[in-house]
């Protein structure tokens, strides 16, 4: 429940100066919400995220296919927020390759982590690692070790208004 009251006042908080999509890593990512402006449609979609036990997140798989629709679409100011716990990691793409095609994409990338960091040395697992420490650093978010759930809409509200402080200056 902490995961949707935080993504429901985060959106309320964003909107209507943002177009917010969502997308579950769970068995695989599955675009739950095309980007939007309508608080309903997301509010719906934000309303069926629940936890699916005997499952595995493919959050370096997401982080891949999220950046290319930022490509695809010409997304003007994109930014990925990913909302992980420290569990099994089962995608298979290498860290140089995830952090490529954020790079490419232009997004700035904010991980809130659920739990205790693992100590996992499986290659998934390293490369997540990896992605998600370099990957907040070298796009300007940040990652945060959040050690419960409850914590989740403290941290979304953290990022909205840094968010919603931020300007683009363009010189001429």
């Amino acid at each position: 429940p902490y995961i949707r009251d935080g993504l429901t006042a985060f959106a309320q908080k964003m909107l209507p100066k943002a177009r917010i999509g969502l997308v579950t890593i769970g068995e695989r990512p599955t675009n739950t919400v095309e980007r939007t402006g309508d608080i309903e449609l997301l509010k719906n979609g934000i309303g069926r995220i629940f936890a699916r036990s005997g499952t595995g997140a493919y959050l370096l798989q997401g982080i891949v296919e999220v950046s290319r629709g930022f490509k695809l679409r010409e997304s003007d100011r994109p930014v990925i927020i990913a909302i992980t716990t420290e569990g099994v990691e089962f995608s298979n793409d290498q860290s140089t390759n995830v952090l490529r095609e954020l790079h490419t994409s232009g997004a700035t990338f904010y991980a809130l982590a659920l739990g205790t960091p693992s100590s996992s040395m499986a290659e998934e697992m390293r490369n997540r690692q990896i992605v998600l420490a370099e990957g907040t650093e070298q796009t300007g978010g940040r990652r945060e070790q959040l050690l419960t759930d409850m914590a989740i809409p403290g941290a979304l509200q953290k990022i909205g208004e840094e968010l919603l402080k931020q300007h683009v200056v363009t010189y001429g």
